[in-house]
């Protein structure tokens, strides 16, 4: 299903002009709050962002959670109208496979801010989340090249 997936995605991208299209590596994790001792903060994974316009992306992947599973996530980006240079703030929002934090199983949404740092080729993405009740907050970091 995965391969599919991923077939589907490449014959999508491939009307997509290169410098349209980035490929991210997700690094790692540092969780804090309520249960956040024991969790997995190596969360490594696979992802690609396509800009469909100016300040909005579309993206997939997967990465390995805190709970060591495998998880696959599609959704978008959207940055607001600031920039600093090449740091720029956005918002990730879309769905995750799997059960959510402490619901049942099933895609859950999410949404989270996001600092993007990118250079011509290189660049990094950063995302926020705040703990909730019961649930712990995380900080990620994803580092990212454009062809």
């Amino acid at each position: 299903m995965l391969k599919g997936g991923l077939v589907l995605l490449l014959l999508f991208f491939g009307q997509a002009r290169a410098d349209d299209l980035w490929v991210s590596a997700m690094l790692f994790s540092r969780h804090y709050g309520p249960n956040s001792a024991d969790l997995n903060e190596k969360n490594y994974g696979v992802g690609i962002e396509y800009a469909w316009a100016e300040n909005a992306r579309w993206v997939a992947g997967g990465y390995r959670d805190s709970h060591d599973q495998v998880r696959r996530y599609g959704g978008l980006t959207v940055d607001f109208p600031w920039k600093a240079g090449p740091v720029s703030v956005a918002i990730a929002m879309g769905f995750i496979n799997g059960s959510g934090p402490g619901g049942p199983p099933g895609p859950w949404a999410f949404i989270a801010p996001m600092v993007k740092i990118e250079g011509d080729r290189l660049g990094a993405n950063i995302f926020f989340a705040p703990p909730s009740t019961g649930t712990p907050g995380f900080v990620a970091l994803q580092a990212k090249f454009r062809f």
